[in-house]
Order: structure tokens, then sequence, then C-alpha cells
């Protein structure tokens, strides 16, 4: 090689490391200090962060969900509440059930994305003052107050479900409880 493209390399291979160096601590440096956080909420790149975040704590609660699902499904005894919190979700997830499957989607300007899906059948209902509602397909939305099923209804279009002992296990289906169900049949044993 001539002398003019040795010294152009001197020059344009530290120049190439350093880029290579920044594009790997700055991302890191803006996603983990306050002032970063700032400069990347500013740049509009914060919202997938945190909507990474939100979907971590989703799936993990997603598991819980299925875990105690599963455990309400075992118990012998029929006509019980269970508890099968819904927290840890947000407006940016849905779940939804159907007569043989349990999914967590996430759903974001009109997109839906499947998160997890588990197989457990009888869980597409949800109970209330009126009686049992079984649909074949029944979706589960979140807002900051919580968990609701999206219908028209006396009291607005969100039922809300209720965040603890929430459950109802009759005739091998788990319905979801909503708020103002008020004749609660007593806790399910083992």
């Amino acid at each position: 090689m001539n002398r003019k493209g040795e010294n152009a390399l001197k020059y344009i291979v530290p120049i190439i490391l350093i880029f290579l160096v920044l594009a790997l601590l700055v991302p890191y440096l803006f996603s983990t200090t306050g002032i970063g956080k700032s400069v990347l909420k500013m740049l509009g790149l914060s919202e997938d962060i945190d909507l990474a975040q939100k979907n971590k704590e989703a799936q993990t609660s997603f598991k819980e969900l299925i875990k105690n699902l599963r455990q309400c499904s075992q118990y012998k005894e029929d006509n019980c509440i269970c508890n099968a919190p819904l927290t840890g979700f947000f407006s940016t997830h849905a779940i939804k059930a159907s007569q043989e499957e349990v999914k967590i989607e996430i759903v974001k300007d009109r997109s839906e994305v499947t998160l997890a899906k588990e197989k457990i059948q009888h869980t597409a209902c949800y109970v209330t003052n009126d009686g049992f509602f079984v649909e074949d397909f029944l979706e589960i939305n979140f807002d900051e107050k919580g968990a609701y099923v999206p219908k028209e209804s006396f009291f607005g279009n969100k039922i809300r479900i209720l965040a603890i002992d929430n459950l109802y296990k009759k005739q091998g289906s788990l319905c979801f409880i909503v708020s103002d169900f008020k004749n609660k049949p007593k806790k399910c044993e083992k």
C-alpha cells in the first residue's frame, strides 16, 4: 500500500472504533440514567424502553395468572371462588380467553402481538348479579382502574372485574367475577 493509504487508515480506523464504542455505550447510558431517560423521552424513544419493561412485567404476571387458573381448576370442590389477581398488566395489554386457551397480547396502535398463550379450557366467561355469561371469546382489557370486559352495560361500556378473589369455579368453568357481584360463595379448598 502506498504512504497516503497508510496515513488515511491511521485516522479512519480509530474514528470507526470510537463510533462503534459510542453506538454501544450511549444507548445503555441513556436507558439507565435519569438524564438519559429524559433525553430519550424528549426524542420520543423512551416509550419503546418502557413498553419492553411493561411487557416483561406482564409476561411474569401472566405466568402467575396461569398458575392460579390451573390451581383453581384442580380443586375438587365446585361452586366456590379462587384468587387469580389481574395485576401487573397495563393499558397496552389484553388477556384473551377462548374455550380452549388463554393468551396475553400487546394491543397498541390497532396491532395485536401475542406475548404468551397457554391451553386452559373454559375461562371465557364472567359472572354478574344477573348470572353467568359464557362467551366463545372473552377479552379483558386494562386501564388505570384495573381490569374490565369491554361490553355495553347499564353502568357504561366497561364491566369491571374484581382484582382479587375474582374467579368463580362452577361446573368446570372458571368465570371472572365482576365488581358488582354480591352473592359470593365460599373460597375453594383442597
